[in-house]
């Protein structure tokens, strides 16, 4: 089975060179194509809408790890905060049982109020 390693289309756009790997071997093809040079204005449009396609991906990927990050630090941070809260709790009494309580009736006890209004969330 071949590979193609390399492809270039020549500058006035009337060949297109391909080199392709089969194993050891390696092959030279030059292929005729007349029918680009006539459409050059529109494969350089589909060109630059490649290149900001592409530009725009990147970026995005940038963004979403740049966010995956912050995400992470925020969420080390709450756990830190609430592995500290879980130490002070009565003895028989853990974090997960005072969450699922305020989850399952609305009610806290006066210490997980506090904690969660004054140490969990962010002072602006």
């Amino acid at each position: 089975v071949e590979k193609v390693v390399w492809t270039m289309l020549s500058r006035d756009l009337k060949y297109l060179l391909v080199v392709s790997a089969n194993g050891e071997k390696l092959m030279y093809y030059s292929f005729t194509i007349p029918l680009l040079k006539p459409r050059i204005s529109e494969l350089n449009l589909v060109a630059l809408k490649f290149a900001f396609i592409s530009c725009l991906i990147k970026y995005i990927n940038v963004a979403l790890k740049g966010m995956s990050e912050a995400w992470e630090d925020a969420l080390l941070l709450m756990d830190a905060k609430m592995a500290d809260y879980a130490v002070n709790l009565p003895d028989g009494t853990t974090l997960a049982d005072e969450l699922l309580m305020l989850l399952a009736s609305g009610k806290a006890r006066d210490e997980l109020k506090e904690f969660l209004i004054n140490e969990l969330t962010e002072k602006l």
